[in-house]
């Protein structure tokens, strides 16, 4: 199986914001965080497309264990990478279970929250696939931004 999100090269822009995020994390004391990320830069895949909504982040851990410690670190790790980039996705999966597109119906909602006057995300994961998550900026309605 193969992501649905090509693979693309950092460009020297997402460089230097990626190196704002992990400033923030080291500031914060998030090291866990951080030793996360690195975990997937280095024996999973980080991705990251450009699109007219925002940039999309998809992130395959090389584990079960580690994905499931990603996802309870996605909200955060949502906001952190708000401050360096125009991020409207924020997907997790696992190399050994890439994410890939998924019918609508597959979807839970897990709920929506606003972490910032004009930041208000939903959260969800697909029906049987506990290591597949996604948290996507959605606009003054409701809805997702596309």
């Amino acid at each position: 199986m193969e992501a649905s999100i090509p693979v693309v090269p950092l460009k020297h822009l997402n460089n230097v914001g990626l190196n704002k995020v992990f400033k923030f994390l080291t500031a914060q004391g998030n090291f866990h965080l951080i030793s996360l990320l690195g975990a997937a830069m280095y024996a999973g895949n980080f991705f990251v497309r450009e699109t007219e909504s925002g940039m999309h982040f998809m992130i395959q851990m090389p584990s079960t264990k580690s994905a499931q410690e990603m996802i309870g670190q996605a909200v955060t790790l949502f906001f952190c990478l708000e401050e360096a980039f125009p991020i409207s996705r924020l997907l997790i999966s696992t190399t050994q279970v890439p994410f890939m597109t998924v019918p609508s119906d597959y979807w839970i909602s897990l709920g929506s929250y606003q972490l910032k006057p004009d930041l208000l995300i939903g959260v969800g994961t697909v029906e049987g696939h506990p290591d597949w998550y996604a948290v996507v900026r959605l606009g003054e309605d409701g809805r997702l931004v596309r």
